[in-house]
């Protein structure tokens, strides 16, 4: 009985995990950007995702920009010397507007420099609206 009512859980997990990614635009976004940043790895098969966060939506004044919002993407990869280096942050600017600048890709270090203003702050924590991880890694594995 133990066992069944478990298993229910579990399904029932996975299936709000699915429907959430399936209407969050930011999950979609990032299920789709993830093969193009394992792709830029030197050693593509040693990519691991560590975490996705979406960052709260800007308040410019700037029409194109109003609402926009940042992905930061941690991975990890082997380097050159086929060691694990320390964790790398990627940036990702999201717009509902398109803009040539939207879904554009940028390196910005590590969690150090990130932390410390690479990439203008971005990824800081104090600007991080939610952790989407679980539900990208969800989607990733349901593709």
């Amino acid at each position: 009985m133990k066992h069944t009512m478990c298993l229910l859980i579990l399904a029932a997990a996975t299936l709000v995990s699915r429907a959430s990614a399936q209407t969050n635009p930011a999950v979609q976004q990032a299920v789709s950007s993830v093969p193009l940043i394992r792709a830029q790895m030197n050693d593509p098969d040693s990519f691991v995702l560590v975490s996705v966060q979406q960052t709260k939506p800007t308040k410019k004044a700037n029409a194109f920009l109003e609402g926009a919002y940042n992905l930061c993407y941690v991975i990890r990869s082997h380097n050159a010397m086929g060691g694990y280096g320390d964790p790398q942050v990627v940036l990702q600017l999201w717009s509902f507007k398109k803009t040539e600048n939207n879904g554009r890709l940028e390196f910005i270090g590590t969690t150090e420099d990130a932390r410390y203003g690479a990439g203008h702050g971005q990824c800081e924590a104090k600007n991080i609206a939610v952790d989407i991880t679980a539900e990208v890694k969800a989607a990733l594995v349901a593709k």
